[in-house]
């Protein structure tokens, strides 16, 4: 009994191990356990003998066996590839989100403190592809950079809204119809039109004023005043709603 035999042996062994074990958790094949060990002491006896050709017969075996049992298996297969991507999509969503919160965050503080009028809508379930359309097309991530350029006082887009789909901004200088309702108090022409939005869809509109740097949220029709402080989690709570 040579080394070579042994260690053939032994990683042969192994690779029989891993079959049955993956077999064993994907598709709860009871007897695929005594099939790898029959198969293993025929190749063991096959090498030990140099019975080639018997040897050669049992990785065909082998093999054929493998492949069988993927293709009676193929539906549940393609189940559990995409149960596996589903999970890796909502982590990578989950992970999207919170850096939006972040940078959202982030720009409406900055905004506020230097009063720079801003408008940003984000989209929930219904679609906003009508005001999308009307805009100027962006397409491009979120980023608190892109924003404040935006928004900034003088640029070309800056007196119209943001519209934010997931974590792209899809499109700037969107306008709405504003709200004919009677407004307690003095309010200008982007909280006009973040309600005029709200009253017609379910998404949430950030409103920063350009007199005073209030934060404001603009949902179902009703306005919201914000402290920076707990911007973000009433702006989250709103969102995720």
């Amino acid at each position: 009994m040579s080394w070579a035999f042994l260690i053939d042996s032994i990683i042969y062994g192994c690779l029989l191990f891993t079959i049955y074990y993956v077999f064993n958790r994907l598709f709860a094949k009871s007897n695929v356990g005594l099939i790898l060990l029959v198969v293993f002491i025929a190749k063991v006896i096959a090498s030990y003998f140099e019975l080639e050709i018997i040897s050669s017969l049992v990785d065909v075996v082998l093999i054929s066996s493998f492949i069988s049992v993927v293709v009676s298996n193929e539906q549940k297969i393609n189940k559990l590839l995409k149960k596996k991507k589903s999970s890796s999509n909502k982590q990578n969503t989950n992970l999207d989100r919170k850096q939006l919160y972040k940078v959202i965050s982030t720009t409406v503080s900055m905004l506020s403190s230097a009063k720079i009028g801003a408008i940003m809508t984000f989209e929930k379930k219904n679609s906003l592809d009508e005001y999308i359309k009307q805009g100027v097309k962006v397409n491009a991530p979120v980023s608190s950079e892109l924003l404040t350029t935006i928004f900034y006082p003088g640029t070309t887009l800056h007196d119209g809204a943001v519209i934010i789909r997931g974590n792209m901004i899809e499109a700037a200088s969107v306008y709405y119809t504003p709200t004919i309702k009677a407004l307690g108090g003095k309010f200008g022409a982007r909280h006009r039109a973040s309600l005029g939005i709200s009253e017609v869809c379910d998404a949430v509109t950030i409103v920063v004023s350009e007199e005073t740097g209030r934060i404001s949220l603009a949902i179902d029709g009703e306005l919201i005043a914000v402290n920076r402080e707990n911007f973000l989690e009433v702006f989250k709570e709103e969102l995720e709603r």
